[in-house]
């Protein structure tokens, strides 16, 4: 076997380590053995992972090699003063003046650039990213039987902006906390002791997760008195099309709370923007079509 199939062969026993622990991992999360199903969900968000780790880690890799860091400052060492014999002539070293070092300056410049490109791609990765929605999603299905389990495709996600009062219910409990609910059944005279109203002004943004499938609820998370907090979905009515959601609570996931809300709050806008995409692009191709 030469060197390159040892190397693939590694890859692909590695790979394939990665994908056992993380199914033994779900496994012991269900206390149960995985379907197909389950395992063919596993296997693409461990490639996925792997795919988006070894690009970065290759580009890192080469930037590096020639003294230049992803996302940092170049530290090239001073290069440009090049050593030449003393039996050089004059007209030799203008030659290598127009030559060699302008090439390296060209070069140097081509690599500057590829590194302020990394550090674009980057930064566009991490506003595009959806870490916690997947991680989201891979809760509630373990929390579902797995011929019930969901693909990302039918986790919706609503944006509520802005919304008026008698929408949001701030809950305080006997011990001194303070808790956030959505129930679009509820009016004022169902409000229980300790809850109340969150006036209009004081609402921002609200996105809620909810399963197209089986139309429940997943999570939600909104800004409230300019403060990002979790808010309990008990039930939602999508306005675009009058589909009600309501919370199963043998299946409901919430925020985990491994996770800071900031990053909850900025993963949530970012799955809305990338379904948002994908939904004007099946419009554009739905209008070609006819």
């Amino acid at each position: 076997m030469g060197i390159w199939e040892n190397i693939k062969a590694r890859r692909e026993a590695k790979k394939q380590q990665e994908i056992e622990e993380e199914i033994a991992r779900r496994e012991q999360r269900k206390g149960k053995r995985l379907n197909e199903k389950g395992i063919e969900n596993t296997i693409k968000k461990v490639e996925a992972r792997r795919t988006r780790r070894g690009i970065r880690n290759t580009l890192v890799a080469i930037l590096g090699s020639i003294g230049i860091a992803v996302g940092g400052q170049a530290l090239l060492t001073d290069g440009n003063d090049v050593k030449e014999p003393d039996n050089k002539t004059n007209i030799e070293m203008e030659n290598k003046e127009n030559t060699g070092t302008n090439k390296r300056e060209e070069y140097l410049k081509e690599l500057q650039d590829m590194s302020q490109y990394a550090e674009k791609e980057n930064l566009q990765e991490e506003l595009s990213d959806t870490y916690i929605i997947d991680e989201i999603l891979e809760k509630y299905n373990d929390n579902l039987l797995d011929q019930a389990e969901i693909d990302k495709d039918d986790l919706g996600i609503i944006l509520q902006g802005y919304v008026g009062e008698g929408h949001i219910i701030e809950k305080h409990s006997a011990d001194g906390e303070i808790s956030y609910l959505e129930n679009a059944s509820k009016g004022t005279e169902d409000l229980e002791p300790g809850e109340s109203w969150v006036e209009a002004k004081d609402i921002g943004h609200v996105y809620i997760l909810v399963d197209n499938e089986h139309n429940n609820t997943v999570a939600g998370i909104g800004v409230i008195d300019n403060y990002y907090q979790e808010i309990d979905i008990e039930q939602v009515r999508n306005r675009d099309n009058g589909t009600v959601y309501e919370k199963n609570s043998q299946t409901y996931v919430g925020i985990p709370e491994e996770f800071e809300l900031r990053d909850v709050y900025e993963n949530f806008g970012n799955y809305f923007q990338e379904r948002r995409v994908k939904v004007e692009e099946a419009q554009r191709n739905d209008e070609m079509e006819h």
